[in-house]
């Protein structure tokens, strides 16, 4: 009896109907989830793959070629700048 009695008692707890409420409430979002993703992955195939890989190859290397001419205008200003340290280094000596 005092089994039944605690198992009733448990069930009847608020924090717990919470939790279930909680926990039943996520299961729902999951499925939700995962009806969505068959339904997308439906309409996904090997095309639309390569098609995103060349779309984001492209994008990479127009931003590689972009970072390429920033590198390359900071090496040739940090050379000049070299050059110029290197006048006025000499400059001092003599």
């Amino acid at each position: 009896m005092a089994a039944i009695a605690f198992n009733r008692s448990y069930m009847c707890d608020p924090t717990l109907l919470r939790k279930t409420t909680m926990h039943s409430n996520t299961t729902r979002l999951l499925l939700a989830v995962a009806q969505s993703a068959n339904s997308m992955l439906e309409d996904f195939n090997v095309r639309v793959l390569y098609d995103k890989l060349e779309d984001q190859n492209l994008h990479l290397a127009a931003q590689m070629a972009k970072h390429e001419e920033d590198m390359r205008g900071f090496y040739e200003r940090m050379c000049k700048q070299n050059d110029d340290l290197k006048k006025v280094i000499h400059v001092i000596i003599l």
